[in-house]
């Protein structure tokens, strides 16, 4: 007869631990399983974590018969394993969106029962709710604070931290796999899946906030975003087929949705032709998290769109945000429009960021005669090589869509006017060796270092 190591009464079942390799069995509401199968699915997941989820809701250790000592120090490995996985997770779903997203601890554990949602949704659902999450945020506590990603009742993930102590725990993970979970199966009883997963055990990220907008780890596609976000029958439409933003409307508002895709096309040439002077962003998360970042940042000095939502994924991203109604520079004759777009830029770089892609686009001019920025997913903290280029990318764009000449003029007056290193940064366009790597564009750089010279030689 089997020696019982452990057995655990909890409300909707009990665990029956005994010692060695006994497989999983079910009678009744009492599981039996040995206490190295278990290790073995705590570790390493030998049964895809299908016994070891149920140690993830709160457990009274002093209600625990036999081996207590030892049953609790596979929970805590069970936990610390728990804990660190899905930060990790997180942090690799979002990027560096992580760092300003407000995680509260009970997200952790929720998000990891959320993988077994259908298998145990009766015992899960009890910790769907405010007194549920309260449960969960006790029960971990000490857990986080030993791996050190617990600040003030908040989780604040450090990639790196927590990378190392997966790392630390994969090689402390000495038990050997010898025995084939293919011939391993476990089906929990049945009353225990009865019950439909309730709504916040089926989507956990709803506990995630960010400073501005509504955050998801799953994206739907354009026309579904918006109508998260408008009433009504919505239609969207993109202005080109290149283009990364989608512009919806209904009877009651207009948004866009830009989307992050994985290798846009749009920044290989980009990349290539501007290494030397500027680091562009290609990875969708890192577009995405600085854009979102700079948005905000921006709105301090020029208009920016209001973030609406943003969802990630492992290689794509969304942002659904405010449509600003306005008059692209590109597309204006108007030579005050393009000396605003030149003051823009300047107050930009004053404050310390360059844009790395000031198309005249991406500048609006709204109805009420201000400014507006469409696009920071290449914005960075400036240097004067950065603002070289900045005003450079500006009079390129121009320059390729046959814009004339005296419209790029009054951009650089307009710059020349506010920037407080216009000098520096004018000089170093009008410089032949700034221009290297732009030797198929003989004419255009011939062009612009004359503008440049034109104007640091004009009294404004």
């Amino acid at each position: 007869m089997e020696k019982e190591r452990v057995v655990i009464e909890a409300e909707d079942y009990v665990l029956e631990i005994t010692r060695g390799l006994r497989n999983p069995s079910v009678e009744d509401d009492r599981i039996k399983v040995g206490d190295l199968v278990l290790e073995l699915d705590v570790k390493a997941s030998l049964l895809g974590e299908s016994l070891a989820s149920l140690l993830l809701p709160p457990i009274d250790i002093d209600n625990v018969k036999g081996d207590a000592e030892w049953f609790k120090s596979l929970l805590d490995r069970y936990r610390l394993r728990v804990i660190s996985e899905q930060a990790y997770d997180l942090g690799a779903r979002s990027g560096r969106l992580v760092e300003v997203l407000e995680i509260p601890l009970s997200y952790m554990p929720l998000s990891r029962m959320s993988m077994f949602k259908n298998l145990y949704p009766c015992i899960f659902n009890k910790y769907a709710d405010e007194s549920g999450l309260a449960l969960l945020e006790r029960e971990y506590r000490d857990t986080a604070e030993r791996i050190g990603i617990l600040y003030n009742g908040r989780i604040v993930i450090k990639p790196a931290r927590v990378k190392d102590f997966l790392l630390s725990m994969i090689k402390s993970t000495t038990m050997p796999l010898s025995v084939s979970a293919a011939t391993l199966t476990f089906k929990p009883p049945r009353k225990l899946g009865e019950c439909s997963p309730l709504k916040l055990l089926r989507e956990p990220w709803k506990l995630l906030k960010l400073p501005e907008g509504r955050f998801s780890l799953t994206c739907k596609n354009a026309l579904e975003l918006a109508r998260d976000v408008l009433d009504g029958s919505v239609e969207c439409s993109s202005p080109s087929l290149i283009s990364s933003s989608i512009k919806c409307s209904s009877n009651t508002g207009v948004v866009v949705v830009k989307e992050y895709r994985r290798m846009y096309i749009k920044w290989i040439p980009t990349y290539i032709a501007g290494y030397t002077k500027y680091k562009y962003r290609v990875s969708p998360k890192s577009r995405l998290a600085a854009e979102y970042h700079y948005l905000r940042v921006l709105r301090r000095i020029t208009r920016t769109p209001r973030i609406y939502s943003v969802c990630v994924e492992y290689y794509t991203g969304s942002m659904v945000r405010e449509y600003i109604e306005g008059t692209p520079v590109l597309e204006s004759g108007d030579k005050e429009h393009w000396r605003l777009a030149g003051r823009t830029l300047a107050e930009i770089h004053n404050k310390g960021i360059t844009l790395g892609d000031p198309n005249p686009g991406n500048f609006l001019v709204t109805h009420e005669d201000k400014p507006a920025i469409i696009d920071a997913e290449q914005a960075r903290p400036a240097t004067l090589h950065g603002m070289a280029w900045d005003l450079g990318v500006l009079a390129i764009y121009s320059l390729i869509m046959n814009k004339d000449k005296a419209l790029v003029e009054e951009a650089f007056k307009g710059y020349k006017s506010k920037a407080n290193r216009a000098e520096e940064t004018l000089k170093l366009l009008g410089k032949d060796r700034f221009w290297a790597q732009f030797m198929l564009l003989p004419h255009i750089i011939s062009k612009i270092k004359t503008i440049a010279t034109t104007t640091l030689n004009t009294q404004i």
